[in-house]
């Protein structure tokens, strides 16, 4: 009896150290939500806001998410406060002066007017050094253009340093630096962060995760930081 356990004993240590009990990254069943959320995400970094939350409204009625309707109704929230944001930089991108200077990407334009039109609001400039005139979508513009033009009416935004940290984790034209600054800002004042910092450090696994292919370097998995005792 002893001998047939001893042999069990060794084919189980056999097993467990050559993997074969152990199941890899690929194998270990996903978060629903977070496969779910990937999509939403490269949505919001068009800055199809609207179309974000739709999304949301779909997915909550979906039986697999049923355990994620609070995390659902707390990211349609925060991406409401994206349109905020958008409504606020149209505003006041329609407020420039005729003859006021704006820096886009390191040019400097001379602002010539403001247009609506079916494909979106826009800007027509002039550039300083060149003197030709062009038109810029709003949508279009760089996100330091969205923050410096929301400057103006920060006080319609709910907890400003929240919604511009998303904006910025998220957007196309992102900077993560400054999104995490204001996210750990938004923390201090009461803001649940805990779940975009983790999606912050998701994208940054990626992305870390791509230059180390490229230098053909190896890349020992995502480094996911533990952000629920402190923002700093």
């Amino acid at each position: 009896m002893q001998s047939i356990l001893s042999r069990f004993l060794m084919m189980l240590t056999l097993l467990v150290s050559s993997g074969g009990l152990v199941f890899s990254q690929e194998e270990q069943p996903k978060d629903a939500y977070q496969a779910a959320w990937d999509d939403v995400s490269e949505v919001l970094r068009r800055r199809e806001y609207g179309s974000a939350i739709a999304k949301l409204d779909a997915l909550a009625e979906e039986r697999d998410l049923r355990d994620y309707g609070k995390q659902i109704e707390a990211d349609k929230k925060a991406i409401g406060g994206l349109q905020v944001l958008e409504r606020i930089v149209l505003e006041q991108a329609a407020k420039l002066e005729i003859g006021s200077t704006i820096e886009i990407s390191g040019i400097e334009y001379t602002v010539a007017g403001y247009q609506k039109s079916s494909r979106g609001d826009s800007l027509i400039l002039k550039s300083k050094s060149l003197g030709r005139e062009t038109q810029k979508l709003i949508v279009d513009l760089p996100s330091s253009n969205w923050v410096k033009l929301a400057e103006a009416d920060l006080k319609s935004l709910d907890n400003s340093a929240f919604v511009l940290g998303i904006f910025l984790a998220f957007d196309r034209i992102a900077d993560r630096k400054a999104a995490r600054k204001l996210l750990n800002e938004a923390a201090s004042h009461g803001a649940d962060v805990t779940p975009w910092l983790a999606r912050l450090d998701a994208v940054e696994a990626v992305k870390n995760a791509a230059v180390s292919m490229k230098k053909g370097k190896a890349y020992s998995g995502p480094q996911i930081l533990d952000h629920s005792a402190s923002y700093t």
